[in-house]
């Protein structure tokens, strides 16, 4: 399971009815998802503190231990049987990142690049935190170097700025270089929940030609129409770098993998059939990018072109020379 701890526990005594032993659970461990996973040889009674827990005939099962566990120093005791059955004391944090659609963690980024610097702005929604947990925020290049990192009171509402000098920039299929955003929810010290999410810094633009630039220089597109579902690296192989998805909101899946692979993906507004067609002689488009903890995020810079601007045939497009 997601993020499970194996507690130490200390070796079984025999008892007059059966067999015990003692394991320590840290504070901070108090409120998760505890529970054994045990393998019985015959029928056996559980308890926990001097309370019982449960009865469990032949077999592996797990029982949980979170309304009977305590700090510090907790005792485990098994009644019935000439053994002690095979047990391995877990704990599972829960989920402190809370989870959007597609099951996105909600770990929010907003990302601008101005010449020598560039900002993250970062936001979580957290749940299930207790006064004293902290919120510390990494950011790393491509290498795994951390560029920023900040710690703050985990029920800040505000967006966190993440500063960098270092011009990696995503540059496309040609190097698609993405930075690495890691979450920590800390308790006590210890991390109780972490998550990340890979972005990459650019800007889209268009010159006075209306030439397609990214991060300021020209990149002409050469564009795939996604009618149906279809392998991106497919896409890719195939020589494009771009692709259009006609649903008007792209998925979180679709935008992750464009994002990695370099594809710079497009959306129509409005009336997606017509303004495919340019049967007016006008598309508008705008940009996606993968942001907002992997759920799609609408570039503030949208595109009005004309038919002739944007060479559509068939299942291909291209904008630029």
């Amino acid at each position: 399971m997601r993020n499970s701890t194996q507690l130490e526990n200390t070796d079984w005594q025999r008892t007059e009815e059966g067999w015990q032993t003692e394991f320590a659970c840290p504070v901070v461990y108090l409120g998760d998802l505890s529970w054994i996973a045990c393998d019985c040889s015959e029928p056996t009674e559980f308890f926990l503190n001097g309370e019982y827990l449960c009865s469990r005939d032949r077999g592996a099962g797990h029982i949980s231990l979170s309304e009977h566990l305590r700090p510090g120093r907790n005792c485990l005791e098994t009644r019935g049987g000439s053994g002690h059955p095979d047990i391995s004391l877990l704990v599972t944090p829960r989920s402190h990142f809370r989870v959007h659609e597609e099951d996105r963690p909600s770990l929010g980024c907003s990302c601008s690049w101005v010449p020598g610097s560039g900002i993250l702005k970062v936001q979580a929604q957290l749940a299930d935190i207790l006064p004293g947990d902290t919120l510390r925020l990494i950011l790393r290049d491509p290498e795994g170097e951390i560029l920023d990192q900040v710690e703050v009171n985990a029920d800040r509402l505000d967006p966190v700025d993440l500063v960098t000098t270092r011009n990696v920039l995503w540059e496309g299929t040609t190097q698609p270089d993405r930075l690495e955003l890691v979450a920590q929810l800390r308790r006590r010290g210890m991390v109780k929940d972490e998550i990340r999410l890979f972005t990459g810094l650019r800007t889209y633009s268009l010159d006075s030609r209306r030439n397609f630039l990214l991060n300021g220089h020209p990149y002409p597109l050469k564009g795939k129409v996604l009618e149906e579902p279809e392998s991106l690296e497919d896409i890719l192989a195939q020589g494009y770098n771009a692709v259009w998805d006609r649903s008007g909101q792209p998925a979180a899946r679709l935008l992750e993998e464009a994002d990695r692979l370099g594809l710079v993906v497009f959306s129509t507004i409005g009336d997606h059939d017509r303004q495919l067609s340019a049967a007016q002689g006008h598309v508008s488009l705008c940009f996606w990018v993968q942001e907002e903890g992997g759920l799609p995020s609408r570039d503030v810079t949208r595109l009005s072109l004309e038919a002739a601007e944007l060479n559509l045939c068939g299942q291909e497009f291209t904008i630029g020379h």
